[in-house]
């Protein structure tokens, strides 16, 4: 692996170097901080898809638990 790093060509210019944005000039640093709507909305999918774990293995054994597990999964779902 490293022979083919030291034979392979390496012209860097300008270029290449840059990120590809659809062949237009970014528009700003990438290092910029990013919105805290996007952290909040990350978070509450998290949420919701750890709830949909919980909800699939209740869905499928719902015959054998009855309605006593239908309401407390229920009651889960509401907190």
């Amino acid at each position: 692996m490293g022979l083919g790093y030291i034979v392979s060509e390496h012209n860097l210019y300008y270029e290449k170097t840059q990120g590809y944005e659809c062949g237009f000039d970014p528009f700003s640093d990438a290092q910029d901080p990013f919105n805290v709507k996007f952290y909040l909305i990350s978070i509450l999918f998290l949420l919701f898809d750890i709830e949909l774990i919980f909800f699939l293995p209740w869905l499928v054994s719902l015959e054998e638990i009855g309605f006593f597990g239908f309401y407390v999964l229920y009651f889960f779902f509401l907190i």
